[in-house]
Parts: C-alpha cells; sequence; structure tokens
C-alpha cells in the first residue's frame, strides 16, 4: 500500500480522479483505489536504469521499480508484491507465482516483459519454459480455480507485428527474429488480458492512435486485447535523438507501462466487485472498453478498445 492519499496525475486518464473521488456513475461518492485486491509485480527489479517521471521529480529506477510504481498509483490501495524476475533465460528463474498471492481479494500479476524462443519452436510436446516461475504463470493461466487476472504487455514490434507473430529487433550489428512463446501459451485462458499502448488517453473529440512501438492485437488475440494512453511525451523527437519532453511527466515509453495501468484498473473492478472472478473482471473490462475514443478503430490492431475505468464500474453489479 502507498501509505498515502491517491493522487491523480495527468498521465493518467481523467477516469482515476473519479474513482479516487468516488465521483463516477455507480460509486454513489464511495471512493474506489484498488482496496481489498493485491497486485504481483514481476519484473526486472535488479539491473538497468530507465529515466522517467511519474510524480513530478525525474528520477532513474529500474524496469520493475517503474512498472510497480505505476501500477500503485493507479491502484494505491492495493497491497503488492514486487517479485524480481528478470525475463533472460538462465537467470534467477525459481518459484511458484501463487507463492505471492496474498489476501482473499483478487490477484492481479503485471507482466511487462516478453518470454522469446527462436522462430518455429515448438510449444508442445516437453516444452517447457523452464521449471521455473514462467511455467507457473502459464499453469495459473488455464487453472479454473485461480485467484489472478493475468495482465501481459503485448509487446513492442510496431506496425504489422501481432500479439502472437513473430517480431525482429534490429541494432547496429544486425536484426534478430523471435517467436512470442509466452504470448502464444497464454492465449487461451479466460483471465488474460494483453495491452497494448495509444499514443495519448483518447476522447469523442480528440480521438488516439496506436503508438509508433506497439505490437497490434492481430485477429487471434483481439478478443482479449485492450489499449490505455501512454502519455510520455513526443516519442518521434526521442527516438530522432531529440531527448524527452516532460510536458507530460512520464518519459516512459513501450507497452511495458500500457500495462501497469490496466493492472491498476483490474485491481479497482476487484474491489467494488469483491468475490467476483477473475474471468469476470476480465470480461467486464473487455466488454467495456470503448471505440469511439480510437482513431478508425479495427479489431485486429485495437482489439476490444481502450480500456475504459469509468465504464467497467458504473454498473452495481457485473452483466452476467
Amino acid at each position: 500500500n502507498s501509505g498515502s492519499d491517491p493522487v491523480p496525475y495527468k498521465w493518467m486518464h481523467l477516469d482515476v480522479q473519479g474513482a479516487f473521488d468516488g465521483t463516477l456513475e455507480g460509486l454513489n461518492n464511495t471512493p474506489i483505489t484498488g482496496a481489498g485486491s493485491h497486485l504481483i509485480i514481476l519484473d526486472n527489479f535488479s539491473s538497468g536504469s530507465i529515466t522517467g517521471n511519474l510524480t513530478g521529480t525525474t528520477e532513474s529506477k529500474t524496469h520493475g521499480q517503474w512498472t510497480s510504481q505505476q501500477a500503485r498509483l493507479v491502484a494505491p490501495g492495493a497491497t503488492y508484491d514486487d517479485v524480481n524476475q528478470p525475463s533472460t533465460r538462465g537467470r534467477d528463474r525459481s518459484g511458484v507465482i501463487s507463492n505471492y498471492f496474498s489476501g482473499s481479494g483478487l490477484q492481479v500479476v503485471n507482466m511487462s516483459f516478453a518470454l522469446v524462443d527462436p522462430p518455429g519452436t515448438s510449444l508442445g510436446g516437453n516444452y517447457s519454459l523452464g521449471t521455473t516461475i514462467w511455467d507457473s504463470l502459464v499453469e495459473e493461466a488455464y487453472d479454473p480455480e485461480s485467484q489472478a487476472v493475468l495482465v501481459k504487455a503485448a509487446g513492442n514490434g510496431g506496425p504489422d507485428t501481432t500479439v502472437t507473430s513473430n517480431f525482429e529487433i534490429c541494432s547496429l550489428f544486425g536484426c534478430t527474429e523471435y517467436q512470442p512463446s509466452l504470448n502464444i501459451l497464454l492465449l487461451q485462458s479466460d483471465h488474460v488480458l494483453y495491452v497494448g499502448a495509444l499514443e495519448k488517453n483518447g476522447t469523442v473529440d480528440e480521438k488516439a492512435s496506436l503508438a509508433a512501438y506497439s505490437t497490434e492485437a492481430g485477429t487471434d488475440a483481439a478478443d482479449k486485447y485492450l489499449v490505455v494512453g501512454v502519455e510520455a511525451g513526443d516519442y518521434a523527437k526521442y527516438e530522432a535523438g531529440g531527448g524527452c519532453d516532460t510536458t507530460l511527466g512520464t518519459c516512459l515509453f513501450g507497452t511495458s507501462f500500457a500495462a501497469p495501468i490496466v493492472s491498476g484498473y483490474a485491481a479497482m473492478l476487484g474491489e467494488k466487485f469483491a468475490g467476483a472472478s477473475p474471468a469476470e473482471i476480465t470480461s467486464q473490462l473487455l466488454d467495456t472498453a470503448r471505440r469511439d475514443t480510437i482513431l478508425n478503430h479495427d479489431f485486429s490492431i485495437h482489439g476490444q478498445g481502450e480500456a475504459c475505468l469509468s465504464c467497467a464500474l458504473a454498473p452495481a453489479t457485473i452483466p452476467q
């Protein structure tokens, strides 16, 4: 728990402030901050440094420190565990994800990373991500008794790549193709959400486009794919070496920083709809997503649309 009053920062959607204030439709002046839910941020907390600014102060933190802070700022009433598991195979990979579940409420696992293989790797037979926490994520995804919503960053493959398609990462030494194995393995779960990034929070009057770096939904993952605005400044300027525009106060790009927003939303739904299953929470976020705030909405690109916290919290109960 953050231990402080919730603060709506300017990179957040206005719905978050409405939830904190209890002024959204259906809240009846009862603030919602994620109380009773538990966030598990599975990420790299041990190496690397990224400069960013979520709260008005520019800082350098690890990837995991940033994603954890972001999820907790969106749902400050939730309890949390930071779980250090760098996504490179051969590193520390021990553990079972359910060991980090806490309390009787909704568990939300944020996965702002990729686990990949060479193209063509078979995911059947004796395939394993390792006798590790990674395998336990897949087992949790298919457990009908699971307590957890699993929130997965869609990826940063850019235009014409999808949640389950191969993608390339290029450097000065050439380009290497990868298969997004974890994304593929999670695909059939009923309590998994893939999250892509919009260039900004969309409105009906100022519709948003998919961010230049964001992986698209693709037809096979469109029914489990949401987008949210990642208001990090001018990405084109940043890519061109022009630095990061701190006007919006983030300087954090990538679907890594879209997923924690949705994790926070899920935690909030877990508070209002206490006792709802992870599949019901997942469906509520997908079913209430907005398409009228996205420029030229396309299911194969934007999936179900822009996650809408106010829409998801509005009913007294989750419709059956």
